[in-house]
């Protein structure tokens, strides 16, 4: 997992639903207590007293659990800081620790012709909207950093919930 440093990758982007899922394991982490030991009590009460308990712990479970993941979903992907995470980007890691995130036009997918028969290639689009400026974080700007199978994760502490997912296959071998 660990690169040599100064280490650069290929560009890559991270999928919406890959970044989707890092935010909740880290905001879950912290509230999942709160939505599972009531609907525990719920259904303990249920099981030895009153049966209708059962059905409040499935209407808590059922609608108050994914209203408090759409709220999560609001707070912390329908913003800047979610929209860079997700665009098509290269890193630099340095070997004093910095972290130097610069973003990259999108591709577009385009099926060609040849003559040995339909080829798949991808082309640059201007975007919509201008780049985002290069980013820099210092070695204090990183909370912590952890990896699952796919990503080295790096928190940062600069924003309210920043994720820097740097998939591994981006690491190309220098």
């Amino acid at each position: 997992m660990d690169a040599a440093l100064p280490a650069e990758t290929a560009p890559y982007q991270v999928p919406s639903g890959d970044y989707l899922g890092a935010v909740l394991r880290l905001r879950m982490a912290r509230v999942w207590p709160l939505i599972a030991i009531p609907v525990v009590i719920m259904l303990a009460v249920g099981a030895f007293y009153d049966s209708r308990w059962l059905f409040v712990a499935l209407i808590a479970l059922l609608i108050v659990a994914p209203m408090v993941l759409s709220l999560v979903y609001t707070r912390y992907l329908l913003t800047p800081e979610a929209a860079r995470a997700v665009m098509r980007q290269s890193a630099r890691l340095d070997a004093d620790g910095s972290i130097s995130i610069t973003y990259l036009p999108p591709l577009r997918r385009v099926k060609v012709d040849t003559p040995d028969g339909p080829e798949v290639r991808y082309e640059t689009v201007e975007p919509s909207s201008p780049l985002p400026p290069p980013e820099r974080f210092s070695p204090d700007d990183v909370a912590d950093v952890t990896a699952n199978s796919s990503y080295r994760i790096y928190r940062l502490r600069r924003q309210p919930l920043r994720l820097i997912l740097i998939p591994h296959t981006a690491f190309t071998q220098q």
